[in-house]
């Protein structure tokens, strides 16, 4: 599938991006409000009555890389009546939360390292429940050294419960989403690189992320994004492609739901997530507005809010309500970096978007 004449036109990238989005950071420093950003506390889930041990109790690492070198810090002391998570890490501090469990940051006392642990809410209920969970150690530390992907150190189980230490992110981006300075059609743009490069590695091993949105993409000291949370990860050739837990239903692509998922629905999920972000709207879950977005009608006032035409330009291509006619990963990668010495014709791009506009709202007439 060759690039869309339009996007060619469209999407020049210039090299030096990356310096224009470090001096805007700088410039806008004093309108960053990220540091006032904190998330409401997670009501504690309180441990299934009558709890015993099955599987394990003292701490076991858990790994499916046999070159794995994880390993657990040697001070750990059984029958303290402290877990191996409360002895081996201080300044812990909790950070987020999610279906899977709670995130902290903590320092390591083996190296004196700042980390992300993540804790399952609960233990093991039974060895089909322990599969599932741990079949998110098995996907994401083959991608722990990849560019866009959260770096994944090693992962342990005690008393029937996960934990994952992975690299700390201050935010994610819909921690941070309010934030001119830091996200803003420039600084996506970077972002959208970022990601892709996770999903092209991901993809290059028939591996789906299946839950890309802002609150799984994390973000960097400088200003860089990585994929994190592997929890509904698929592997095309190998699991059962039936039955799957479905990711976020607004950044959901509609094909998924009749059929299996393939490649094309990280990549809907992630135009999705920048349309979000870039037009600073919120998605419906549901409903006329979900249905019309996955028929192909864009709001035009959100598009006429994303100014970066390269961005807009791109989003619609990912966001195509045909799979087929969707970039893969490495064809997006390739139009954000996408060097031609043909100059970006502004006036034709205003053409094409007044065309656009128009079929749209046709399109929204037809509808009704």
């Amino acid at each position: 599938m060759d690039t869309p004449s339009y996007i060619k036109n469209v999407l020049n990238y210039s090299g030096k991006l990356s310096n224009s989005i470090l001096s805007f950071t700088k410039k806008n420093k004093k309108s960053c409000i990220c540091g006032l950003i904190s998330k409401k506390p997670i009501a504690k889930l309180k441990e299934p009555a009558g709890k015993e041990f099955r599987v394990v109790k003292e701490p076991a690492i858990v790994t499916f890389d046999p070159d794995s070198k994880f390993n657990l810090w040697p001070g750990y002391v059984s029958g303290t009546g402290q877990t191996y998570f409360e002895q081996a890490f201080y300044d812990v501090k909790e950070v987020g939360y999610g279906s899977f469990g709670i995130v902290y940051a903590a320092t390591f006392k083996g190296d004196g390292k700042r980390y992300a642990v993540k804790k399952a809410h609960y233990a093991y209920v039974g060895l089909k429940n322990r599969t599932r969970l741990l079949h998110e150690v098995d996907v994401h530390e083959q991608f722990s050294n990849c560019p866009g992907v959260l770096r994944f150190y090693g992962a342990w189980e005690e008393e029937d419960r996960l934990y994952l230490q992975l690299e700390l992110c201050r935010f994610s981006l819909s921690d941070i989403k309010c934030c001119p300075a830091c996200v803003n059609c420039e600084t996506l743009t970077v972002f959208a690189r970022d990601l892709l490069s996770g999903l092209e590695q991901l993809h290059s091993k028939d591996v789906l992320h299946f839950d890309v949105k802002p609150d799984n993409i994390l973000v960097t000291e400088d200003l860089h994004c990585k994929l994190g949370d592997f929890g509904v990860a698929v592997r095309l050739k190998s699991d059962k492609l039936y039955d799957l837990d479905e990711g976020d239903s607004r950044y959901l692509a509609l094909e998924v739901l009749n059929n299996p998922p393939t490649k094309a629905s990280d990549i809907y999920s992630l135009g999705m997530s920048l349309l979000e972000l870039a037009a600073k709207v919120n998605l419906p879950p549901s409903g006329t507005g979900f249905q019309k977005i996955r028929q192909g009608y864009i709001n035009p006032n959100w598009l006429n809010a994303i100014d970066d035409v390269r961005l807009r330009a791109l989003i619609l291509w990912m966001v195509d309500p045909d799979p087929l006619k969707r970039p893969t990963a490495t064809m997006a990668l390739a139009a954000l970096s996408d060097t031609s010495n043909h100059p970006y014709n502004s006036d034709r791009w205003i053409l094409y978007f007044i065309i656009l506009t128009a079929l749209m709202m046709a399109g929204v007439i037809l509808l009704f």
